[in-house]
């Protein structure tokens, strides 16, 4: 009886745990630019609130006028109120028309996490991320609303066609990283960035770096149950095997 009380218990806690992991997981998410210009897409860590954009504002996609600028296809949005994540979001009378800096790409970084298949109970599997460290400036657009269009190729000469990733810094965190969908340790891996502001111009590309793909290990933050979500039910485990 106590034996299968004790099993019992167990799966309780297993699929206790499986909803904070999934709930974390659901969190690693890229912060895309899928819409308006200078916003993610993951509305986790957003705020929106006081945001205002160009009369001019750009957009990834939606409807109004496609444009393209260095290969990177845009629409320019029609009059209209804009909203993000269901927000509305102010809109200037202003057009703007001046490109941002060029990029100052300094490192890249690939990372592994989750190798081998994962690490265990609290993982979202195996996760490849490439952080860049970028800088760029723009006369409208803050820091926090310059989207990056980032190219990767295998050689520095490749960067062609439409961008592999258009992202924004990550609103939780302030980083601006991507997954490494198509790289892994040891490739050999070059990147590119441009900015782009909120209206679509779009500025100087960098110089070519080569992504630093050496070997990491190590399990996401993220994916780690909840602090506290499993100790009352493996308190309660311990109890009953003492009681056998």
């Amino acid at each position: 009886m106590r034996r299968t009380l004790f099993r019992s218990v167990l799966v309780v806690a297993l699929l206790g745990a499986a909803a904070p992991i999934a709930w974390a997981c659901s969190l690693v998410g890229q912060p895309d630019v899928r819409g308006a210009l200078g916003f993610s897409a993951n509305a986790f860590g957003s705020d929106v609130s006081g945001a205002v954009v160009p009369a001019n504002v750009a957009a990834t996609q939606g409807e109004g006028t496609p444009f393209v600028v260095e290969g990177i296809e845009l629409v320019r949005l029609p009059p209209g109120p804009v909203e993000v994540h269901g927000t509305a979001v102010g809109r200037s009378t202003e057009e703007d028309v001046t490109p941002p800096s060029a990029v100052e790409l300094s490192a890249a970084t690939l990372s592994a996490s989750g190798s081998g298949g994962g690490c265990g109970l609290g993982t979202c599997g195996r996760i490849v991320t490439i952080d860049l460290d970028v800088e760029a400036t723009d006369d409208t657009a803050g820091r926090g609303r310059i989207s990056y269009a980032i190219w990767f190729a295998d050689d520095p000469g490749r960067f062609v066609g439409p961008p592999d990733d258009i992202v924004v810094r990550d609103p939780s965190d302030d980083r601006v990283w991507v997954y490494g969908t198509t790289a892994d340790e040891g490739a050999r891996l070059f990147a590119q960035v441009r900015a782009i502001d909120q209206a679509g111009n779009v500025g100087p590309a960098s110089a070519p770096l080569q992504v630093d793909t050496g070997r990491g290990g190590g399990c996401r933050v993220l994916a780690t149950p909840a602090a506290g979500t499993l100790a009352p039910l493996l308190l309660g485990l311990l109890w009953l095997r003492r009681r056998r």
